[in-house]
């Protein structure tokens, strides 16, 4: 797989009902608050994502990106 290629040939990406959250938490162990934040809403691809669907599953399963201990990374995949 090109990576590259494959991403620049892609179709747009559409988000719907996005919203960037802001949010803290407590540390003990550093006794201060943390800043923490991201993304939530509806993001729609078009195209072919054949290429890409095994690693979009992993993703799902597993979660993505900082801040997956406290639940962040998470997101579903509908193929409706």
């Amino acid at each position: 797989m090109n990576s590259k290629n494959s991403i620049n040939s892609m179709d747009p990406i559409n988000t719907n009902n996005d919203d960037c959250r802001d949010w803290e938490r407590y540390s003990a162990r550093q006794d201060t608050r943390m800043k923490m934040g991201g993304f939530v809403g509806k993001a729609e691809y078009r195209g072919e994502l054949g290429e890409f669907l095994s690693m979009i599953s992993l993703g799902e399963k597993v979660h993505v990106g900082k801040g997956t201990g406290f639940g962040l990374g998470r997101y579903q995949i509908d193929t409706s």
